[in-house]
């Protein structure tokens, strides 16, 4: 989940920095899909964050408190 959330980081950075190039290659309706991609991608990160972090954690906290 940690690895999970490091990918997500670099997805979204890479495709900010993509989105300019392909968004010009491509036609009307892939404009629109890419659209609706960036979107999502913009919106649904911090949920793969959040579940990294909270990986982490418990990832600490099992090492720090062992049952």
């Amino acid at each position: 989940m940690i690895l999970m959330a490091i990918a997500t980081w670099f997805a979204v950075d890479f495709g900010d920095k993509a989105y300019d190039r392909v968004y010009a290659m491509s036609g009307r309706e892939a404009q629109q899909w890419l659209d609706v991609h960036e979107k999502r991608a913009e919106t649904f990160r911090y949920v793969f964050y959040a579940v990294g972090i909270s990986a982490a954690s418990a990832l600490l906290a099992s090492r720090w408190w062992p049952s």
